[in-house]
């Protein structure tokens, strides 16, 4: 959901973060390749180099801290199966 706020588009809720965040705590470093090329694609598009560097990191300084912290304050949980894979 988005409104216009001084004529700028402004979103109401915010679920990028969110979505990196899972992806980084379900395949861990294998998903950063993923993230950042689909950053890139869809955040960051038309940007100049440095701004979209700026949003990359302002992504995934994030989300390795929280996932970082996670894996270190809940190591039981890293050995978790989430579910069968054959269906």
């Amino acid at each position: 959901t988005y409104t216009m706020l001084n004529g700028h588009m402004v979103f109401l809720y915010y679920l990028p973060l969110a979505l990196v965040l899972s992806l980084m705590m379900f395949f861990g470093w294998a998903a950063i390749p993923g993230i950042i090329i689909g950053l890139l694609l869809t955040l960051a598009h038309g940007m100049m180099f440095e701004q979209s560097i700026g949003v990359l990191f302002h992504f995934l300084i994030p989300c390795v801290l929280c996932w970082g912290g996670y894996r270190i304050f809940v190591p039981q949980r890293q050995q978790v199966s989430h579910g069968n894979v054959r269906l």
